[in-house]
């Protein structure tokens, strides 16, 4: 059961990563 648990912690990174990311690159776009 912690190995599911390691997988969604690290989803969760990569998706909050990424968002993060997409958000800074629309905000540059949109000025």
């Amino acid at each position: 059961m912690e190995i599911v648990w390691r997988v969604m912690f690290e989803f969760f990174i990569a998706y909050f990563d990424m968002h993060d990311a997409l958000m800074k690159l629309t905000w540059g776009f949109c000025r």
